[in-house]
């Protein structure tokens, strides 16, 4: 994956005015994390993407952030996919106690307050592309959703419809944390100084995901996903979480049942991939190389997400380069040291069109931002560097 490649300003195109930005956040995701809940946190950012996506009209630009997601969807289905978001915030708080803030903003509305929505595509395998937001909208529509008293703010008791569920069905996570083939995960938030204009930010990206590559030896090595290290549960613990998200809707198997299917379905999942068996349309045995490829491990919307296997030697030398970076006043960082990552699955078929969304396991993004605000409040009080 050569993510610098992709961070130039021409290789980005605006969202055009018939289409509306949705965003969603877990508050309080650091909390829920401290009490053990990092999972759920995740299972909730992710279904917020298979709900929009299955209403959405097509296929949609999306971004995973750990403990929420981002979308760019038609206007057209403004109203439906408000009504879907209602039923996942519904969903978050019954099923994991979880309060989420969503929301959508007309980028019309965010062109007003010179924030565009700029969105890129980028290659992750050849079976799918990665979406890479740039321009200040998404961050724009996530402070005004975050406020909740803006009309673009879903409220359940508003916007919920009973005739009108959230589809989880492409939702899937069934597999036990993946250990790195290196000393440990490292989750590494990057966000330019604010008074940077679009070309310089991503100039500056750029040049930081170069470097990151240099001290990592490369980001496809540096991928935290390994297909030997893959093992699909036969706990039902960790099943639990898909189990509670997908018997949500109205008419789904109750809770025992989908549970001991699940259970039976890791248990095949296994012999097919071990065995390497083809069946009608699927290659169990190419599965697990695929997810490697199919995975967002290293993206950017208005900020620098990446999920990298690391040694200790690599992790020190990317904090060194960035917080010199920070010192001189570029950038502001967040880093979380994980032991292994979580995936989180979202699948239209089981050949080649399955995508896996990564954090990691200790935390991932949501800790790492703990530290990103803290510079950022810091920095933006600092004129940027002549």
């Amino acid at each position: 994956m050569e993510l610098h490649a992709y961070l130039d300003p021409g290789h980005f195109r605006a969202a055009s005015a018939e289409h509306c930005v949705v965003v969603a956040d877990v508050r309080d995701s650091t909390q829920a994390i401290a009490s053990g809940h990092y999972k759920a946190v995740n299972i909730v950012g992710a279904a917020v993407i298979a709900a929009v996506a299955a209403v959405a009209g097509g296929r949609v630009p999306y971004v995973f952030g750990g403990d929420g997601a981002s979308l760019l969807v038609p206007r057209r289905r403004h109203g439906v996919v408000r009504a879907v978001l209602a039923d996942v915030v519904r969903m978050a708080r019954e099923r994991f106690r979880l309060r989420v803030s969503a929301g959508v903003v007309p980028v019309p509305d965010l062109l007003e307050m010179g924030k565009p929505v700029l969105v890129a595509s980028m290659p992750l395998s050849p079976y799918y592309e990665g979406t890479l937001f740039s321009g200040g909208g998404l961050a724009a529509a996530e402070a005004h959703v975050k406020e909740e008293r803006t009309d673009y703010a879903v409220h359940p008791e508003r916007h919920w419809r009973s005739d009108l569920r959230a589809d989880f069905s492409s939702l899937e996570c069934r597999w036990h944390p993946i250990r790195p083939g290196r000393d440990f995960v490292l989750s590494v938030l990057i966000v330019a100084h604010p008074a940077l204009n679009l070309v310089e930010g991503l100039r500056l990206y750029r040049e930081v995901a170069v470097r990151i590559a240099h001290i990592v030896d490369g980001l496809g090595p540096a991928n935290p996903l390994i297909a030997r290290h893959m093992h699909l549960a036969l706990d039902p613990r960790p099943l639990s979480y898909e189990r509670r998200v997908r018997t949500y809707a109205p008419g789904s198997r109750g809770a025992l049942g989908y549970g001991v299917g699940l259970l039976l379905l890791n248990l095949l999942g296994k012999c097919l991939m071990a065995l390497k068996v083809k069946t009608a349309g699927v290659d169990w045995g190419a599965y697990k190389d695929r997810a490697v490829c199919n995975c967002d491990y290293c993206k950017f919307d208005d900020a620098l997400r990446m999920t990298l296997a690391v040694t200790e030697r690599q992790a020190r030398d990317i904090e060194s380069l960035l917080q010199g970076l920070h010192e001189e006043r570029w950038l502001s960082y967040g880093l979380h040291r994980n032991e292994a990552s979580l995936i989180t699955c979202l699948i239209e078929d089981y050949d080649t069109r399955h995508f896996h969304f990564v954090d990691g396991s200790d935390g991932g993004y949501a800790l790492a931002s703990v530290g990103l605000k803290r510079q950022m409040k810091a920095l933006s009080a600092r004129p940027a560097p002549a």
